[in-house]
């Protein structure tokens, strides 16, 4: 059993990483990539920095004083393996040189094929009740995303969308998303797994502690888009149409510290050792 320092009192993912990121930079560590604590999600609206004991020294001492002692049994993760279907030219040069297009979401809206073409990728609707009060909101994401959809279904499947198609089984998703986040100098972090298959891209919530008529009025719109965020996290960007469900899409996203290019070329020869060609 594992002993862990918990951190908690952050209101939402953003919160916890720029706090982490803080303390990296303030102990000289300058790379856009590194952090110096995990964040996890301590509940349903709280999330925390979590620290090996003797790191502590890092924390202010109002930080210190709200530290929490969190005992850890180790939970290893056994990776499912993914499929990525492409066409076979491109197949070949990913497994002699690593070479591998990631796309944006607006890049997906523009897809030539209209098999594949969804052009509300990112795009929700929220409609959240709260203390007395309602906020109704439309929102975009992923705009600083880079993202490469797999498949759970390998080529057994038969799935009429990847017909023609060679696909890469990528052997342990989580290692290569790492892998490709690595070959990214902006990249900020990864976010990776199933999407979710909807009849409309409408989020309702129940938020009881909330009053949303006490939103900041000096921020604007700004403050309704931050409290948006807050609420919804990246589960806009796993949703699909549920016309989509056959395909059983396994999404990598990739977040950059600014607006993501329509689309970036990334050669990773260690993204490529974590794949073989499925059969």
């Amino acid at each position: 059993m594992n002993v862990h320092l918990r951190l908690p009192g952050f209101a939402t993912a953003e919160a916890a990483m720029m706090r982490s990121r803080q303390i990296a930079e303030n102990a000289g560590f300058k790379s856009p990539k590194v952090f110096w604590f995990r964040w996890v999600q301590h509940s349903r609206e709280d999330w925390a920095l979590e620290l090996s004991p003797g790191e502590e020294g890092h924390l202010s001492p109002e930080e210190r004083s709200r530290l929490v002692a969190i005992y850890v049994k180790p939970i290893q993760i056994h990776p499912t393996p993914v499929y990525r279907y492409m066409a076979g030219e491109y197949v070949d040069e990913f497994f002699r040189t690593g070479r591998l297009q990631l796309s944006s979401f607006m890049r997906f809206a523009k897809h030539p094929d209209e098999r594949f073409r969804d052009e509300k990728e990112g795009w929700n609707i929220l409609c959240v009740t709260g203390n007395d009060s309602t906020m109704y909101t439309v929102t975009a994401h992923g705009r600083a995303c880079l993202v490469l959809s797999a498949s759970l279904l390998g080529p057994w499947s038969e799935v009429p969308q990847f017909r023609g198609h060679k696909s890469i089984e990528i052997i342990n998703p989580l290692a290569f998303a790492g892998a490709i986040a690595a070959s990214i100098t902006p990249c900020i972090k990864s976010i990776v797994g199933t999407c979710s298959y909807v009849e409309r891209r409408v989020t309702r919530m129940h938020v009881p502690d909330r009053d949303f008529t006490k939103l900041d009025p000096s921020g604007g719109i700004q403050s309704v888009v931050g409290e948006a965020a807050s609420l919804l996290q990246y589960t806009p960007m796993f949703q699909k149409p549920h016309k989509h469900a056959i395909e059983q899409e396994y999404r990598f996203v990739w977040e950059l510290n600014g607006e993501a290019p329509e689309i970036l070329f990334v050669e990773s020869p260690d993204a490529r050792d974590l794949c073989r060609l499925a059969t």
